[in-house]
């Protein structure tokens, strides 16, 4: 699997393009369970149940709880799937169904988290909206029978399985407990488990059946769960048999060559063998179905590499070339194929290889560049790493540092060489006395050295800077974050709601590694992944649960971990990346156009997953990185390069063709070279045939979109734009909404968008610019294009001061950015102090934010 960092982006916000949804408006009233959910007790997850999928795996890691849902056969006659999920956490299950019902699934959860389960159609049509809150107390039920109430001819050799709830104790399970009878006389037979988890209970006759013979089954109420609750009640299950023998047919997978410890890269031996068995354990010699394993481990990425995917011979499939990349404890094996039970493997350990090179890790900050203060000490780690990237922790080798680049006469002063501990080098206290650019090298004897890029910054500097509708907030090279501007709602963060013209610190003293400013409120992360967000919360955008308006940071609901986050108008959206590393996307706030994707227009004041594109990753949707605007929300996708955009589309900012908002991420159109919808204009250099993806990144404005344009056949830093072009944010030279993608400029090549409210700014780079230069174009009327004038453009106009910029953040109608080197400048409008100078005037050209050197 892949693990990517979501590029820094300067946040987009815009300007306000309808009221807001009244706080105490009455929402409709949760569904009643019409079709009989059943949803159990919480339950401690069984040791060795964290390779039962993600949601148990993390219940299992964090030592907290599961559920088992599950819905008897005939409830859904015409149901094909089922959406689970847990509304308090985001985790999210999907389970198909089977003769109208399903089977109890797991999913994390604790006492009082809302589920939401969705049934739909094999067309997708929702048949059923249930929401069950997790009780503490919840009876033990039969889900089904095999042989089901009724039955008839039943094969002589039939195997009677029993469904339960959730697992049950094995030690309630006697022979009478659970019965076969003929007229009053028990038959002789066996009671067992099948695999677990202990949700299935089998009475396996000791002879075959009499034929065309009424049976019955009885299930008592001494069976008990594992917190000791009874079943609801006694159970009786007629059937008669038939007068034949079936064969039986393959059930389930088995692991009857269990993976063993093996090092980073090297084959699992012996070889990994998965049986597919009938329900009686038997092997199913006539089966040759497609087996395919897959890793799953509790701490990190994950995948196995080698021939994951065997066509088995005789029923049997064996991996004689799995080997796995990356070094971690406890991994498990997931055996799948179609329809049959899957299997979970014995844990097993990936050891690192043997050292090969060394590799810095820097905190947190801009991904892959270290960020330092001029004559303060700075920190950071150099591991010494296998081939595979693995901490080789037996390591101890003494590492060294020195300045391969520097600014002329610049010193590296303090500890210079450290001896690992457990593999990694930590050095502490080490500065610099000159503010500009380093380049650190990494030695160790033989090993391969590193190379790390850092800039030091005179202390007070802003090296960060996210613009709102009418606020912005910059970080400090210290990483302590500011904000000044309109503070109607407390979006500044500062405990009030004054207005300030000048950088205030956010209250709290909370550590944040990014801040993102919306339309009227503002949301930023910490280095460990937690959330908070403060100001405007009339549509639940601030995700704490409630809709009251916060003058500081209040920590968003969940208890996710997330690596990114978007403020919009009137929603919040962000990357949480679970344990297998995959980022997946929640959001929470107004959602009157779908703008939350969740398939819904329901308010969540709490964060809520993104609806899965259908043939694209698993729910939630996995993106790359996401943008918050209006009231519509773009992303691009993780696994496939994809640009997807959902909510209001009344100027086609979703750029599907259309002027329709949509509940749902909406895929932008892959369009082949040379041809494609009205206005498209295709790259210069894309032959005819090519298929064109937009990638890597995308900035959702108020309501207009910009893409970059990468792909094999696409100029380097070409951008693309479509959506509302009244005041020319398109920058294609018109004023003509588009509801397919222009080209900007002519192609003109940056490395950095931001789209505001209705304009739109960039850093120059590429062939023919000069690199840094700043452009804006669309709406001017309050000098946001940084010309120098009030006259709108519909092209890119250069941005007067002849600063070198590193990033731009386009607000409202007031734009923001970090030169290169460090500091902060603003333009635009500054009725509300948005500028920071200490004034209120606004300006057309850049001005300096006070409190910086």
């Amino acid at each position: 699997m892949r693990r990517r960092t979501a590029t820094w982006v300067a946040l987009v916000a815009s300007t306000i393009l309808g009221m807001a949804k009244c706080s105490d408006d009455i929402g409709p009233r949760p569904p009643e369970n019409t079709v009989a959910v059943i949803v159990s007790a919480p339950v401690r997850v069984p040791a060795g149940a964290a390779g039962r999928g993600a949601p148990a795996a993390a219940a299992s890691a964090s030592g907290t709880t599961v559920v088992y849902v599950s819905l008897s056969p005939g409830a859904v006659p015409t149901g094909a799937q089922a959406v689970i999920t847990n509304q308090a956490t985001g985790w999210s299950v999907t389970t198909a169904l089977m003769d109208g019902g399903f089977d109890p699934v797991p999913l994390a959860a604790s006492i009082g988290d809302t589920l939401a389960i969705d049934i739909t159609s094999a067309a997708s049509t929702v048949l059923a909206h249930v929401r069950l809150t997790v009780s503490p107390v919840r009876p033990l039920k039969v889900v089904r029978t095999s042989p089901p109430s009724g039955g008839r001819d039943v094969p002589l050799n039939a195997t009677v399985v029993i469904v339960f709830s959730e697992p049950i104790d094995p030690t309630t399970v006697t022979a009478g407990a659970i019965q076969l009878l003929q007229d009053s006389t028990p038959v002789a037979g066996t009671v067992q488990f099948s695999p677990a988890p202990d949700i299935i209970a089998e009475f396996r006759p000791a002879t075959l059946l009499a034929p065309q013979t009424a049976y019955r089954l009885i299930v008592s109420s001494q069976i008990r769960t594992l917190a000791g609750v009874a079943l609801a009640s006694p159970l009786s299950v007629a059937f008669t048999t038939g007068v034949g023998v079936q064969t039986q047919a393959a059930a389930t997978l088995v692991f009857t060559g269990q993976p063993s410890n093996a090092t980073a890269g090297t084959r699992i031996s012996p070889p990994v063998v998965v049986t597919i068995q009938d329900t009686l354990g038997r092997t199913v010699t006539s089966d040759t179905d497609v087996v395919i394993v897959n890793t799953l481990a509790a701490c990190c990425v994950s995948g196995a590499y080698g021939t994951v995917a065997l066509k088995a011979v005789n029923g049997v499939a064996t991996f004689s070339d799995l080997h796995i990349g990356h070094a971690a404890p406890g991994y498990v094996l997931v055996a799948r194929s179609g329809t049959l039970r899957t299997a979970t493997s014995a844990a097993f350990d990936i050891s690192p290889a043997a050292p090969a090179s060394l590799s810095f890790q820097p905190p947190p900050g801009v991904p892959g560049i270290g960020v330092a203060t001029v004559g303060q000490s700075f920190t950071f780690d150099v591991a010494i790493v296998d081939t595979f990237r693995n901490t080789v922790t037996s390591a101890s080798n003494a590492v060294t540092v020195s300045l391969s680049a520097s600014p002329i006469g610049a010193t590296l002063e303090g500890t210079l060489t450290v001896t690992a501990v457990q593999g990694i080098a930590h050095f502490a206290n080490l500065t610099v006395d000159q503010a500009g650019t380093y380049t650190l090298v990494g030695t160790a004897g033989t090993l391969s050295p590193a190379r790390s890029e850092w800039h030091a910054y005179t202390p007070g500097t802003f090296i960060a800077v996210s613009a709102g509708s009418a606020h912005t907030c910059g970080k400090n090279s210290a990483g302590s974050w500011y904000c000044w501007g309109s503070n109607a709602h407390g979006q500044l963060g500062d405990g009030t709601t004054i207005d300030r013209s000048t950088p205030v610190p956010v209250t709290g003293a909370l550590a944040f590694s990014s801040v993102s400013a919306g339309s009227n409120h503002t949301c930023g992360t910490t280095p460990a992944g937690a959330a908070y967000c403060w100001g405007s919360n009339g549509g639940g955008q601030l995700g704490d649960g409630t809709t009251t308006d916060r003058a500081a940071p209040a920590l968003v609901a969940g208890g996710l971990h997330f690596e990114w986050l978007s403020a919009g108008l009137s929603q919040t959206c962000g990357l949480v990346t679970d344990t297998l590393g995959e980022p997946f996307t929640y959001c929470w706030g107004l959602n009157d156009h779908g703008q939350l994707g969740d398939g819904t227009t329901i308010e969540r004041t709490t964060p809520t997953p993104v609806t899965t594109v259908a043939g694209y990753g698993l729910p939630p949707l996995q993106l790359n990185n996401v943008s918050a605007g209006g009231a519509y929300t773009c992303g691009l996708n993780f696994d496939t390069g994809g640009d997807y955009c959902w909510g209001n589309n009344s100027n086609g900012q979703l750029d599907d063709g259309t002027t329709t908002d949509r509940t749902s991420p909406v895929l932008i159109v892959l369009v082949p070279c040379g041809s494609g919808p009205p206005n498209f204009v295709p790259p210069v250099d894309c032959p005819m045939g090519a298929v064109t993806p937009f990638n890597p990144t995308i900035t959702a404005g108020g309501a207009h979109t910009c893409a970059h344009a990468g792909g094999a056949y696409y100029m380097s830093f070409a951008w693309y734009c479509w959506g509302a072009n009244g005041s020319g944010q398109l920058g294609d030279g018109t004023t003509t909404d588009r509801l397919a993608r222009v080209l900007v400029g002519g192609g003109r090549s940056f490395t950095i968008v931001s789209a505001g409210g209705s304009h739109t700014c960039g850093v120059a780079g590429g062939s023919g610019t000069v690199a840094g230069d700043a452009y804006c174009w669309g709406a001017n009327d309050h000098g946001q294009l940084g010309t120098g004038a009030t006259i709108q453009q519909t092209s890119p106009a250069l941005v007067a001061g002849g600063f070198s910029f590193a990033a731009l953040s386009a607000g409202g109608s007031h734009t923001c950015g970090v030169i290169a080197g460090g500091g902060v400048y603003c333009w635009g409008n500054n009725s509300v102090g948005q500028l920071g100078n200490g004034t209120t005037t606004s300006s057309s050209v850049p001005v300096k934010v006070l409190g910086q050197p």
